[in-house]
């Protein structure tokens, strides 16, 4: 159980690169130091330069606007696009700056293979005062760039590592180290760090892979012309790397450990498509690299040796040249120095977060749990609610006294602790839903808040704890609500299984002379909520319930908008899917067992005995401790759809009814990049950018999306959008599962 623990934990960032944590204007949690470019998620060369601009005028607009910070000045670390970005803004509102840089100005470009294609997207984005940019080649874009920011490239301090950063009141001290081992001490008002992601190239770890002719950048493709390479990978970056070499007559392998190359590009999988056939070139896939080692006695040729992960076949590969192109990994030296919290680390007030919540829900359960006063034919007393004490192996008697504070009598109503906890909770939806429009800012999403914060306050707060008691003081629908029960209306807006009493009720549950017809109406009512306008809704809008209307999923959405990326992700994480599926069946038995019971089919003890024990340790194990408690204090760890996604009984029945009906999908575009910010904001932890490489539909017969639509929001290349691309299942004459015909 612990290593499974564990594997989840590690899913969460399973792919994604690690990145600072971030406030407002892209400032980091230590105030003045702000994170710009590749290192604060911009996905392009593009992205990065207008971040970093932006950026520079938002620090300059700072302390122009403070009386002690006119003559600031900003340290610079990284002298790529967006570290030249914010120079430029700064510059333009005569804010002084100092730049550094470990190598040379635009280092990651310049180690770009020669003649590498550059494009200018998005087209439609604008571009700072003296920062050309237009679909090139890599040299003709350094060129144009050499030149035109001439001025603010010679004020580089070239070959200089930034060591520490040290903070003294409102200034900070800055180390750097030359490439000749000179150390000196620098004081600014702020710092930006705009080193990259990708500053040091991944390796294999594999035998021999420190020899001369084994090499992790492509700089020169001609001069491997006529030459036999091996390149291992199966991204952009490999791929792209042998359509060169192939161009200029070289023989290509390909070695890749994956089946296909689908973290590849369409445009890119397309062009090595057509080399297929070609002799110069041999694809190996599910293969790895056992070793690399000197050819005889020849020091100008290698043997890689790769294995086969399928069938564990070991080949032995003659080459004159080997390419490991497996991707950047970060130079986190100074990160780690200056303690810079990652997204990737779980901050102390996380734990504190957790056990608070535990506690919080507990006490409040105790409170609903204690007194409550009871008036019949005007003869009022306090009685406890012993409904409630199945939850608890200990239950504080001294707390049997404290729901009497919170009781006040507003004429129509006597209100209790459960009906403030309820106002709380819709308080901080709307809080929270107000925060995360002025976040998201599309149309779209601004509705999407709007319907969860109108659900939440109209019909699971409104009507059931202030219309319907209203209009049952008032004696008008009093038969319709057998008595004073306006909770009963809850059992239409949340719908079963994630309530089981919305289809229960009874006559023996009801001291009304037509309590038979009345618990029949009710009965009807939710069965026909959960069994025929939950289906329809499922078949036009997925399993939008989830993220449009579900109070549950009110507070994920609102609350816990700020854990949405720490979703687990991986194979793990989708299997324990499965146990939602099993919440659902749970609950259809007891559902069962309940009507049964309630309605005298079958009169045996010991039968009404275990529907008793199973309804209380149902709701003791799913009511409480799953959705209340773990669902929510595991947002820190495990994101803000713990309950959704693993154990909501209802999530697990629409979504079984959307296999079959909704063609409703996330439709990607041919130009995704794969910048992995679709992934990381989805709260379901689906591989959204994998759906999105591939130009693949993503819906609900391949997926659990709840279509929230946050991976369209946040895509900054506008790539995806909603469509109808979804292929329903269907159950052949032999009831077998087949995929529909086209």
């Amino acid at each position: 159980m612990l290593s499974i623990w564990q594997d989840i934990l590690q899913s969460r960032f399973q792919s994604l690169p690690d990145r600072p944590l971030t406030e407002k204007h892209s400032e980091s949690v230590i105030p003045n130091v702000y994170i710009a470019g590749n290192l604060a998620g911009q996905p392009n060369i593009k992205a990065s330069i207008r971040h970093g601009y932006q950026l520079g005028i938002q620090i300059a607009k700072t302390f122009q606007a403070s009386p002690y910070k006119t003559d600031a000045s900003v340290g610079i670390v990284g002298a790529g696009p967006a570290g030249i970005g914010v120079a430029l803004g700064l510059q333009q509102h005569g804010i002084s700056y100092i730049i550094w840089e470990r190598g040379l100005p635009f280092e990651t470009i310049q180690a770009f293979p020669n003649q590498k294609f550059l494009y200018n997207t998005p087209k439609e984005w604008t571009l700072p005062p003296g920062f050309w940019f237009e679909d090139c080649t890599k040299e003709e874009l350094l060129k144009r760039w050499n030149n035109d920011l001439h001025d603010i490239l010679l004020g580089v301090q070239q070959h200089s590592t930034v060591l520490d950063i040290q903070q003294y009141h409102s200034a900070f001290s800055v180390s750097i180290e030359n490439n000749i081992g000179t150390r000196q001490t620098t004081k600014v008002d702020a710092v930006v760090l705009a080193t990259g992601t990708t500053s040091q190239p991944k390796k294999l770890q594999t035998l021999g892979e420190d020899h001369p002719l084994v090499q992790h950048h492509l700089y020169n493709p001609r001069s491997l012309r006529q030459k036999r390479v091996v390149i291992v990978g199966g991204g952009n970056s490999a791929l792209e790397a042998t359509l060169l070499l192939l161009e200029q007559g070289a023989h290509c392998k390909v070695v890749h450990r994956g089946k296909d190359f689908s973290k590849a590009t369409p445009d890119v999988r397309k062009r090595l498509q057509s080399w297929i056939d070609s002799p110069q070139l041999e694809i190996y896939k599910n293969s790895t690299v056992q070793e690399f080692r000197t050819f005889g006695q020849s020091e100008n040729q290698l043997t890689v040796t790769i294995k086969n992960k399928q069938n564990a076949i070991t080949q032995h590969l003659i080459v004159d040249r080997a390419l490991v192109l497996i991707g950047g990994q970060p130079h986190n030296a100074l990160l780690n120095n200056i303690e810079m919290p990652t997204e990737q680390t779980t901050p102390v007030r996380y734990g504190v977060w957790g056990g608070a919540f535990v506690l919080f829900i507990y006490l409040f359960y105790l409170l609903k749990s204690g007194l409550q006063t009871v008036c019949l034919d005007n003869q009022c007393m306090e009685t406890v609610l012993e409904a409630k004490r199945h939850f608890f192996p200990l239950t504080l008697s001294w707390f049997n006294h404290i729901p009497q504070w919170f009781q006040i009598d507003l004429g129509f109503r006597i209100v209790d602790g459960a009906f403030w906890g309820t106002l709380l909770y819709s308080l901080m939806i709307v809080g929270f839903g107000l925060k995360a429009m002025g976040k998201y800012k599309s149309t779209t999403q601004r509705k999407r808040y709007l319907s969860l914060m109108i659900f939440q306050v109209l019909f699971l707060f409104g009507i059931p704890e202030i219309l319907a008691p209203w209009v049952i003081s008032t004696g008008s629908m009093l038969d319709f609500f057998g008595g004073d029960r306006p909770w009963k209306i809850y059992s239409l807006v949340i719908p079963w299984p994630l309530s089981l009493y919305s289809l229960v009720d009874a006559p023996q549950m009801i001291t009304h002379p037509q309590s038979s017809s009345i618990a029949l109406i009710w009965t009807g009512l939710g069965m026909g909520v959960s069994f025929l306008l939950i289906p329809l809704y499922v078949k036009y809008q997925g399993q939008r319930f989830c993220s449009y209307m579900c109070g549950c999923g009110g507070l994920a959405e609102t609350v816990g908008d700020m854990f949405r990326s720490f979703a687990p992700k991986g194979a793990m994480a989708k299997k324990l899917e499965f146990i939602g599926r099993g919440v659902w069946i749970l609950a259809t038995v007891i559902t069962l067992m309940i009507l049964i019971d309630a309605w005298k089919l079958l009169s045996i003890g010991i039968f009404s005995q275990a529907k008793v024990f199973a309804e209380h340790w149902y709701s003791l194990m799913v009511d409480f401790w799953l959705a209340s408690v773990l669902g929510v204090a595991l947002y820190p760890y495990l994101g803000n759809r713990v309950w959704c996604r693993f154990a909501c009984p209802l999530r697990a029945y629409m979504e079984t009814i959307a296999k079959y009906t909704t063609r409703l999908s996330i439709e990607s575009k041919d130009t995704c990049i794969g910048c992995y910010e679709c992934t990381r904001q989805c709260q379901m932890g689906i591989p959204v950018h994998e759906y999105a490489l591939g130009e693949h539909s993503l819906n609900n017969q391949n997926s659990a999306c709840i279509q929230c639509g946050i991976c369209i929001e946040v895509c900054p290349l506008n790539v995806l959008e909603i469509g109808q691309g979804g292929q329903p299942l269907r159950f052949t004459i032999a009831n077998t599962l087949t995929p529909p015909s086209p």
